[in-house]
């Protein structure tokens, strides 16, 4: 083989191992990328299912009202605030230590503190007025799940049965929640939106003040 078809031989396969060095990429590369990939969905994915938009938390508002009525056998909640909370935990599979009811004014001091349930939520309890401050507060300012607020009295009254109600979420500043009774031209157990202050604002003054919240924490 002479000299000149030796110096195109040696050009050629210098070409090619250029080209092969830069077209393909290795197994480390490849297996690189599709973790990287693999990882920051799962990241997108984690934090999406912790997180609940409005529309879902008002769905959940509304189906958890159907479900605690077939739970307790009852067409309605009238008079029966702490049997519907009671209830609502049964059917979002809550439950609390310990696993019974009082009236509305003993949530709070009833409910141990620390308190693990058997499907695996801590009981986190705020006392007073300034409850749901130090609830938020506390989580860093996120997004707030399964909170029990619980009342001294009932409305506009001197009795001591007080009242209780379940907040399904507070959210960017807003307490979102239903009721055992008709609110502003709206049945029993529709979707409630207060800001934080105006819920404290309008417990405080129609229900006697606010014993605390007990936040249900997974």
């Amino acid at each position: 083989m002479n000299n000149k078809i030796k110096k195109i031989i040696s050009a050629l396969v210098i070409s090619c191992t250029i080209v092969g060095q830069v077209a393909v990429p290795t197994v480390a590369d490849a297996y690189t990328k599709s973790s990287t990939a693999k990882t920051t969905y799962s990241t997108k994915a984690t934090s999406v299912s912790k997180a609940k938009s409005v529309s879902k938390i008002k769905s959940q508002i509304n189906s958890t009202y159907r479900k605690a009525k077939s739970i307790s056998g009852r067409s309605n909640f009238a008079h029966q605030c702490s049997l519907y909370v009671y209830s609502q935990l049964r059917a979002l599979k809550i439950y609390q230590v310990p696993d019974t009811y009082w009236n509305g004014s003993g949530w709070y001091y009833n409910l141990r503190s620390g308190g693990k349930t058997s499907t695996g939520y801590t009981q986190k309890k705020y006392s007073g007025k300034t409850c749901l401050k130090k609830l938020v507060n506390a989580n860093g300012g996120k997004d707030v799940y399964n909170v029990v607020v619980s009342f001294p009295k009932s409305y506009r009254s001197s009795s001591s049965v007080g009242h209780v109600l379940f907040i399904h979420a507070i959210k960017n500043g807003k307490v979102y929640y239903s009721d055992n009774y008709r609110y502003n031209g709206k049945p029993e157990g529709s979707v409630i939106i207060k800001s934080v202050n105006e819920f404290t604002s309008y417990f405080s003054s129609n229900y006697g003040g606010i014993n605390g919240a007990v936040h249900f924490k997974k």
